[in-house]
């Protein structure tokens, strides 16, 4: 059958087949979590320099030179 068909769920086969979707989702979000943090603190320096030192005008050091 390669027309497909949505999902009956009132037959067991059909939700079995929803809930391992949601599982295998769920697992591969999961699975990215690490790499988006890991590409937030690499890019966090580029950011910084490049973005946030345009905006605010600043020159890039620290904000706490007052204290």
């Amino acid at each position: 059958n390669t027309q497909g068909h949505w999902p009956d769920l009132s037959e067991n086969a059909d939700r079995a087949t929803i809930l391992g979707f949601i599982f295998a989702g769920a697992n591969v979000a999961r699975l990215a979590v690490p790499l988006r943090f890991g590409a937030a603190l690499a890019l966090a320096p580029w950011v910084d320099e490049n973005i946030m030192s345009k905006v605010s005008g600043s020159s890039g050091g620290d904000d706490d030179e007052d204290m």
